[in-house]
């Protein structure tokens, strides 16, 4: 996975010239979110920068077709560059990429002529397979969007009612809850492969045994101490299987039950060396469930702080539920504007990438309480525990991200 590090563009609006260093704010710890504020006044490109950067990494040209602008580079981790300039003796955008080079039409999609056509697709091939490894999101905070996506049904099948204790008819479409399959996702995905969300700070399972078998380390656990292994997982089944992370609890109790038997105490060296083989495979197993429920359960208690007249759970059956103070069932989409903008932003930190991952919030503070504004950030860096995503904020409001005025951006 390939992160962005650095945005230049020139002459914006015929009079600014802006450059994000995304590097400056890199943090030595690889299971840490990164931080960028851009700040500036209405009217300089806070928005257009980000739209630019989503472009580029979309090979979308249409905002360098509807903004005046000189030229603008993006460049990635690998220091693979893009570049566009907009020529207007030519009514053309010159793009390259590394060594490549072709020319777009500066009024309408695509190539500027048929002659361009080649050099447009060579450019496309290179560089499209370096930029799906930047996992970019451009949030969408507005309700209202989700609103009309909510409200194109197609038929009657598709229309769900929820009916409260209280008599009322909620109408909604629950196949199309947005964030309910973002985090059904993550907690499905997560248990296949969970290196694609978290960075483990612990040696992999099987060196560590190659390790100590080479080194001849002599094996000195006891029976007991294998028991009290097996106990703290056991222990913590529960909380861990509405989330759908049991593990095979049968075997377990088998493996207990035969350790915990009198005559195992005849066990030869080489047998519970065996054992204890097995049971650092069942940690090892343990020790990845941590890593997800650990991110759900401060997923659940952060949105708990900020809404105090509800209740959002995760379970593997249903991905997310939201209760009312008063225990009805409601749709993510009965929610206030606020409510749901703070949601939004929080499960998109939830379902981080360990790497690779910029998640570009446009104006965060909107709908927002001021005490909300001031708990935003550590919330969305809590929220992606374990991995390393970037979060670059652009906004007007002083009191986002107050506590950490050294990663801000002035533009203008």
């Amino acid at each position: 996975m390939y992160e962005i590090t650095t945005f230049r563009v020139c002459e914006l609006f015929g009079q600014y010239d802006h450059s994000i260093d995304f590097r400056k704010n890199d943090v030595d710890s690889r299971s840490k979110a990164r931080l960028c504020v851009i700040v500036g006044k209405n009217g300089v490109g806070k928005t257009t920068a980000l739209n630019m950067i989503e472009g580029i990494l979309k090979l979308d040209f249409s905002i360098f077709r509807e903004v005046p602008f000189s030229s603008a580079e993006l460049t990635l981790s690998s220091e693979d560059r893009l570049t566009v300039t907009s020529d207007l003796s030519s009514s053309t955008l010159e793009v390259s990429f590394n060594d490549l080079s072709c020319s777009l039409s500066l009024k309408e999609p695509g190539p500027a002529n048929e002659l361009c056509e080649s050099d447009v697709e060579k450019l496309r091939q290179a560089a499209l397979p370096k930029f799906t490894q930047v996992s970019f999101e451009a949030l969408d905070i507005h309700r209202s969007s989700a609103l009309r996506d909510r409200t194109n049904l197609k038929s009657d099948e598709d229309i769900d009612y929820l009916r409260t204790k209280s008599g009322k008819l909620i109408r909604g479409n629950k196949r199309n809850s947005k964030l309910t399959q973002k985090v059904h996702r993550f907690v499905r995905e997560a248990q296949v492969d969970y290196r694609k969300y978290f960075t483990s700070e612990g040696p992999e399972l099987f060196p560590k045994i190659i390790k100590r078998l080479q080194g001849g380390e002599v094996n000195d656990v006891t029976i007991e101490q294998l028991i009290d292994r097996l106990n703290v997982i056991k222990d913590s089944e529960p909380s861990m299987s509405r989330f759908g992370l049991s593990l095979n609890m049968s075997d377990i109790e088998q493996l207990t039950s035969l350790l915990s038997d009198k005559d195992s105490t005849k066990q030869s060296t080489a047998a519970i060396s065996a054992l204890e083989a097995y049971v650092e495979t069942l940690e090892s197993k343990h020790a990845e469930r941590l890593l997800i429920s650990d991110r759900l359960i401060k997923f659940e208690k952060l949105v708990g702080e900020f809404l105090t007249d509800k209740v959002v759970a995760v379970d593997y059956q249903k991905g997310l539920t939201i209760y009312s103070a008063i225990g009805d069932e409601i749709d993510e989409l009965m929610l206030s504007s606020g409510e749901y903008h703070l949601l939004y932003m929080l499960v998109t930190a939830l379902v981080s990438t360990r790497n690779g991952t910029a998640i570009a919030i446009d104006e965060p503070e909107l709908s927002l309480h001021v005490s909300w504004q001031r708990k935003l950030v550590s919330a969305l860096i809590e929220c992606s525990s374990g991995a390393s995503p970037l979060f670059i904020l652009a906004t007007h409001s002083a009191s986002i991200a107050s506590e950490h005025q050294d990663q801000w951006v002035q533009l203008g």
